[in-house]
Order: structure tokens, then C-alpha cells, then sequence
């Protein structure tokens, strides 16, 4: 899916904001992060993510987000695959679209993340998803592309 497609398709849903996600896939294992605990859903563990600035693309703020949340810095040449898509509601009551891309790397990169934000972080198989405190729609999403 193009990204005209989707930002077309948030409008017409009533989307009021948008996220990107990145399933970070390394050795058939996906990067995993848990937010701090008092933090919107606090605890949960989920996929580097954040909200998309107005001024930049899909591209531009998944690489962003992930740079801020685990410190792994996205070159020009990392493929990005679009996954799937999911709704909820924000923090802040808005109807949210957390849009997804894969991306699939040949080293495992080192991860710093901001504690304000995340706490801990996990390189999971597949088998391990239900050990953990993952929503239903994370879990779909990485068992897409692992």
C-alpha cells in the first residue's frame, strides 16, 4: 500500500491521528519495547512507534520515532515494507490509526531507549509473544512478519 493510499484512507475513516510502528525483525526475532509504568498504557509492551508529524512522511517519522525511542538509527537503504494498519484511542481521547512497515535487519542493532518512555526492551520469537503483556493487535502484526 502506498502511502497516498493510506494517508487518503485515515481521512476518510475519520482518522484524528496517525501512528507508525515498526516491526524491527532480526534473526526471525522482533524488537519489543515496554513503556514505563506511568506512562499511557503503562507497562504494555509494544512496537517502536510514535505519532506523525504534519510536516513529514510515513518514512520520515517511523525513522524518527525509532531513532528516538531505541536509539538505532535508520539508514537510506533499509527496506520499508508496509505491514498492516490498527485503530484505537489515544491517550488524549483521539481516534488513532497506528500504521505499521517491517524492517528487516542483517545485525542486531544496539538499542538505547529513553527511559521517560520505555523501560526495558525484548528481541522476541514468535513462541514468546504470549509471555508477555503485548494487545492482541501487536501480536497480529508481529506474527505477520516473523
Amino acid at each position: 500500500m502506498q502511502e497516498k493510499e493510506i494517508l487518503d484512507q485515515c481521512l476518510t475513516d475519520g482518522v484524528q491521528k496517525i501512528v507508525v510502528g515498526a516491526v524491527i525483525k532480526h534473526d526471525n526475532k522482533s524488537l519489543c519495547i515496554k513503556r514505563a509504568s506511568d506512562d499511557f498504557m503503562g507497562e504494555l509492551i509494544e512496537l517502536p512507534s510514535g505519532s506523525k508529524d504534519v510536516c513529514e512522511s510515513l518514512i520520515e517519522s517511523l525513522k524518527r520515532e525509532i531513532k528516538e525511542e531505541t536509539g538505532i538509527d535508520l539508514n537510506e537503504e533499509v527496506e520499508l515494507d508496509y505491514v498492516n494498519s490498527f485503530d484505537y484511542v489515544s491517550g488524549s481521547g483521539k481516534n488513532t490509526r497506528q500504521v505499521n512497515f517491517l524492517i528487516e535487519l542483517n545485525e542486531q542493532p544496539v538499542v538505547t531507549l529513553n527511559p521517560l518512555e520505555h523501560i526495558e526492551y525484548y528481541w522476541l520469537k514468535k513462541e514468546e509473544l504470549s509471555n508477555y503483556n503485548i494487545s492482541e493487535h501487536t501480536k497480529n502484526t508481529i506474527l505477520k512478519c516473523i
